[in-house]
C-alpha cells in the first residue's frame, strides 16, 4: 500500500483528529431549577419556571424555560479551572453523595472535563439528619458555579 492511500485512509478514519482538536474545557451543574454549561469561555443558563393553576396546589401546572447566553472573562474563566484544580473536585472518590438509593431527594450534579480530566459527580439532597453531607469540594465548585453566574453582566 503507498504511503499517501495510507494517510487518506487513515484521516477518514478519524485517526488523525486528536491533532486537530482544540483542548476543551466544559463544566455542566444540573439542578431541579436551572442547568448551566460552560464550555471554555462560553455560558449558557437555562431556568427551568414553573406556573400553578391553581395556588393551593403543589403539582404545577406548566414548566417553561429561560435560556441566557454569555462569555466569561479571562480571569473568570482561569478562576474556575483553578478552583476546580485546588478544591479537591478531581479527587472527589465516590460519584454520587447524599441520600441513599430510593429515598426521596433533590439531585445536583457536576461534570467537568479538562484535557484529561474528567469527572461527574452527583449530590442528592434530603434535609434527614442521617443522610451524608456535600462534600467540601462539591460544596465549594458549586457556590463558585452559583456566584459567577451571579456576577456575570453581559447576557444576551
Amino acid at each position: 500500500m503507498n504511503m499517501k492511500l495510507l494517510v487518506v485512509l487513515l484521516a477518514t478514519m478519524g485517526f488523525f483528529s486528536f491533532m486537530t482538536q482544540r483542548s476543551v474545557f466544559k463544566v455542566e451543574y444540573m439542578s431541579p431549577t436551572q442547568a448551566i454549561v460552560i464550555t471554555n469561555t462560553q455560558v449558557v443558563v437555562t431556568e427551568y419556571v414553573e406556573s400553578y393553576d391553581n395556588p393551593m396546589s403543589s403539582i404545577p401546572s406548566g414548566r417553561t424555560q429561560v435560556v441566557k447566553k454569555a462569555s466569561l472573562t479571562t480571569a473568570q474563566f482561569q478562576a474556575l479551572k483553578t478552583k476546580l484544580d485546588k478544591s479537591g473536585f478531581w479527587k472527589l472518590t465516590k460519584a454520587s453523595y447524599g441520600a441513599s438509593e430510593g429515598e426521596r431527594a433533590y439531585a445536583y450534579s457536576i461534570s467537568a472535563l479538562n484535557g484529561k480530566n474528567t469527572k461527574t459527580v452527583v449530590y442528592k439532597s434530603n434535609p434527614a439528619p442521617e443522610t451524608e453531607k456535600m462534600p467540601a469540594a462539591f460544596d465549594a465548585v458549586e457556590k463558585h458555579i452559583l456566584d459567577l453566574v451571579k456576577s456575570i453582566s453581559n447576557w444576551k
